[in-house]
């Protein structure tokens, strides 16, 4: 069978891509020239599940046969595609605001928190009642039916409101989100963005590998370039491992991004490091299938790039939230794209790679850049040259220029995805300097070259870097020798400061955890060391390293104090001062007892602690409820379920516990387990957990005798523990019944259940159950030695068998429905004789 290149996917080449035979149903996204046309054609013999008809794709279910067949040679049909599944990319409950400078950001702009923004995640459906989203979600007619975890983690990284943990609050933590289902991998149709004002969507999620400008590459393009203020931010993917089967970078581990979507030119895609602040091995790279650079930018994402893109994702919003107070209208992407862009830190080799595209996004700097307003955008015609004008302060160590545009959609599966060309060249009157551009050659030591100064002619970013500037006038020059359309471009620049040492984390509002290593964070221009000094509650410094690489990564066990802190980095004779944090322990927050009426919770007392505030749930936030001095509090039963502490001081305000539901901790009203066994031949073992000995007096253990008597076992009053263990060696035949009793120091006395043991009697069966349910009788008696037979009323001998042990088991689903006689025979000679019901 020949397929035409054209129009047919790289999947219906490659071997695995027929499934069954021809007529096997599946999807399939189709793009046309005439959607009325294709419906004609085709109808009755496709089924319409999915259109974005602005793109003029469609997700259809067809026979293989119908697409292999006719769809390949229909000359109203530009591509086909066989769909996959998508899947979540990998993502973990731990992510880090630092390495961004969110942190920074917080600090700074103390009211920029996604108050008012929208932010749609595809995938499955997020737990709207989990607390850290409780009631900030929208709802959608998109949303998936199945929640999932993943989804909640990307939810709560974005826009966690740090109910449950100090660790959960995310990015905008005041913004609402939405839900919309991943299993239509083309784009939600314009209206879902336009009569909901949203303006930001999150995509952690990928499928194989597909090398090509395919349907969903060219909706998304076609979307943006049409409402130019949707930003559409992805995971760039987890498929580092795995090389492309076909494309331009066939067997080469390169060009590995987790679906064709991922290929668009007016989206962001997002790579990750972690704590080491490396880029992942299993982490997808660039470049795109015609060469251009990918991914655009990187973020911290512990387990994958799913996190990356959700912190990313966030950071967008916040941007978005501050333009709009700025200028009262949404930014264009290109206005992001090109801000985040300029703004960004150079990692990994020096300069843009395919690992971490042109940098790590930095917030602080991305909205100190927006702040300054250095950033223009300009149309440009066919011809036009347009200048614009930078000026370069003094003590500039490095100058970035990044300039951007919203390309229209290319024809799925063209070679090159570039519609307009724009060029630039950045000029300081003396010396002109073309864009950074690497290499596209399919072979593995040019893909790892550095970049170099000449054209571009594939990419919608042109990016500038110049180090240690002349201070002056400089002029960006914008030209378009031959482009299509009118074209709206913008410009945005970034001044990196002459500094030696500058810190980033700690900064005043970051709370570090006691005794639990953590990553600091600076920014130095230069090769060299430092001694790091600490210094607490403005006391003593005391030096804590020297001879720190201040070019590598450096972590730091915080003291276990509950403080405020100041770190001093001296290099040379010039010493840097951070900003006064707080060093605190964490609480841990447990229920002493859950009773009927009350129920307590206690927590370990933390030194330099003069009272610690109690918070539950409010409608969206925590609240708080009330301060006790103390390390427990008894609360009457209510509908709050939820509650946190928090240490405070009269100067400071330490870390807050994990926030618990007490009504899921396993805690019972004092007694969680009472248990009374036989191990051993000779004594009863008995055992009893209590939950807490918070206002406990004594402990009795008492065994019930006849006629509802009660005999005295043990005790435990002074110095008791949580767990205790009494024995019981005056074993009587039958069964014998303990209970525990716990006293309290207000005189209430509580009960555990009755717990039994049953003791074989000489010469004696005991039958249980009686009637029989269940197929399975019990005999207790003494055991080996012993025989039973079963017989029915009418003499007849039904059932037999050697006992072996004093507990023994008969199986009696043969029996039918009825009354039997069980006699307990030893050497042929009747012991003991009983009836029993079987049901």
């Amino acid at each position: 069978m020949v397929y035409s290149q054209s129009r047919l996917s790289p999947k219906f080449y490659s071997i695995n891509a027929r499934v069954g035979n021809d007529t096997s149903y599946m999807q399939f996204s189709v793009g046309y020239h005439d959607f009325e046309k294709f419906i004609g054609d085709y109808k009755n013999r496709i089924t319409i599940l999915h259109s974005y008809k602005q793109a003029k794709v469609s997700l259809v279910r067809a026979s293989y046969k119908i697409a292999a067949h006719e769809f390949s040679i229909d000359s109203n049909i530009v591509f086909v595609d066989i769909v996959r599944s998508a899947t979540p990319e990998a993502g973990t409950d731990y992510f880090n605001t630092a390495f961004n400078r969110i942190n920074m950001v917080r600090d700074q702009f103390p009211t920029l928190n996604g108050i008012d923004q929208k932010v749609l995640i595809k995938e499955q459906r997020f737990d709207t009642t989990n607390i850290d989203l409780l009631n900030r979600s929208f709802k959608t007619t998109l949303a998936s039916t199945a929640t999932s975890q993943h989804a909640t983690t990307i939810a709560t990284i974005i826009a966690g409101a740090g109910n449950s943990s100090d660790k959960t609050e995310g990015v905008v933590s005041h913004a609402l989100i939405g839900s919309s289902d991943f299993e239509n991998l083309l784009p939600d149709t314009d209206d879902v963005f336009t009569s909901g004002n949203i303006h930001l969507e999150n995509h952690s999620y990928g499928v194989d590998i597909e090398n090509y400008y395919g349907n969903e590459a060219a909706a998304y393009d076609q979307q943006v370039y049409t409402n130019p203020t949707i930003l559409h931010v992805f995971s760039v993917g987890n498929s580092g491992g795995s090389q492309p089967a076909s494309g331009t970078y066939q067997n080469l581990s390169y060009a590995n991004l987790s679906g064709n979507f991922k290929q668009a030119k007016n989206i962001i895609t997002v790579t990750s490091v972690d704590t080491s602040f490396i880029v992942n091995v299993r982490n997808s790279k660039g470049p795109a299938y015609d060469g251009r650079l990918k991914p655009e930018l990187t973020a911290f994402g512990q387990d994958g790039t799913s996190d990356a893109a959700a912190i990313a994702t966030g950071i967008c919003a916040l941007l978005q939230e501050r333009y709009v107070a700025l200028y009262e209208k949404f930014p264009t992407v290109a206005e992001i794209k090109s801000i985040l862009i300029a703004s960004a830190d150079d990692i990994g080799q020096d300069g843009i790679d395919f690992s971490s595209g042109y940098g790590s996004i930095n917030a602080i700097r991305a909205l100190s850049l927006l702040d300054k307003g250095n950033f223009i955008s300009v149309n440009v015609n066919k011809g036009d040259v347009k200048t614009l004008p930078i000026d370069v302060p003094s003590s500039t160590h490095k100058l970035v220029v990044a300039v951007t545009w919203i390309d229209p959609p290319a024809v799925q599966n063209s070679s090159v995805a570039l519609v307009n060309d724009i060029d630039a060249i950045l000029s300081d009157g003396t010396n002109n300097f073309s864009p950074w551009v690497l290499s596209t050659k399919p072979l593995a030591d040019s893909l790892d070259a550095k970049a170099e100064r000449r054209p571009d002619h594939i990419n919608t970013v042109e990016y500038f870097s110049i180090d240690d500037p002349v201070a002056g006038s400089y002029q960006l020059t914008i030209t378009a020798p031959d482009i299509a359309t009118s074209q709206s471009v913008t410009m945005a620049y970034w001044f990196e400061e002459e500094k030696s040492f500058a810190w980033n984390y700690p900064t005043h509002n970051d709370k570090l955890e006691a005794n639990q290593k953590t990553s600091l964070l600076w920014n130095v221009q230069h090769v060299q060391t430092g001694t790091l000094s600490l210094q607490l509650n403005n006391g003593d410094w005391k030096t804590v390293k020297e001879d720190i690489d201040l070019l590598s990564n450096f972590h730091w066990l915080p003291p276990d104090t509950l403080s405020w802190a100041r770190l001093k980095m001296k290099i040379d004779e010039l010493e840097f001062v951070s900003d006064s944090f707080l060093i605190s322990p964490k609480p841990s927050l447990t229920v002493a007892f859950d009773c009927d009426a009350q129920f307590a919770l206690s927590w370990k007392a933390i030194p330099g602690t003069d009272a610690y505030d109690i918070y539950t749930m409010g409608n969206q936030y925590l609240q708080l409820f009330t301060s006790v001095s103390d390390t427990t509090i008894t609360l009457p039963k209510s509908t709050n379920y939820y509650f946190t502490i928090v240490p405070k001081s009269n100067t400071l305000t330490g870390l807050k516990s994990e926030t618990i539901n007490y009504t899921n901790q396993g805690a019972l009203c004092y007694i969680n387990l009472f248990d009374a066994q036989r191990y051993e031949d000779d004594r009863i073992t008995l055992q009893l957990t209590l939950s807490s000995k918070l206002y406990v007096d004594k402990v009795i253990i008492y065994k019930i005798l006849a006629r509802d008597t009660t005999q005295f076992v043990g005790e435990s009053s002074d110095n008791f523990v949580l767990n205790n263990t009494w024995y019981d060696k005056n074993l009587v035949g039958g069964e014998m019944q303990y209970f525990a009793e716990v006293i309290l120091s207000s005189g209430v006395h509580i009960k555990s259940d009755v717990q039994s043991v049953f003791i074989e009697q000489k010469g004696k069966a005991m039958l249980f159950p009686n009637p029989v349910y269940d197929d399975e009788l019990s005999i207790l008696s003494e055991g080996e030695g012993l025989h039973v037979v079963i017989i029915d009323l009418l003499g007849n001998v039904i059932m037999s068998k050697s006992l072996t042990s004093t507990l023994d088991k008969i199986d009696t689903s043969a029996l039918t429905p009825g009354l039997y006689i069980l006699e307990l025979l030893r050497d042929s000679r009747l012991l003991d004789s009983k009836k029993f019901l079987k049901l």
